[in-house]
């Protein structure tokens, strides 16, 4: 497996379906994979039925961005004293 290119992502407002695999250092088919599962947004240019795909910098740069889950509250969160009285 290669590793991503060194060019910086926001370099150009919109990338190709090729370019984005290029830059992610991954097959056409999983950035094709990963619209169709709407993962990554893209935007047909032009109207008819095959147009081709612009994805923007951006959303290839959310890719590539560890996502953060929070946890769940406890019912202890809820709690009014659980802060302790000096943070009230």
């Amino acid at each position: 497996m290669s590793t991503p290119t060194e060019t910086p992502i926001t370099d150009r407002l919109v990338y190709t379906v090729l370019e984005a695999a290029q830059l992610l250092a991954v097959s056409h088919q999983t950035i094709r994979a990963r619209i169709e599962d709407g993962s990554l947004p893209a935007y047909k240019v032009g109207p008819h039925r095959n147009a081709p795909l612009r994805i923007r910098a951006t959303d290839i740069e959310a890719l590539l961005r560890p996502k953060v889950e929070l946890a769940e509250p406890t019912a202890r969160d809820d709690d009014e004293n659980a802060l302790g009285p000096e943070w009230q």
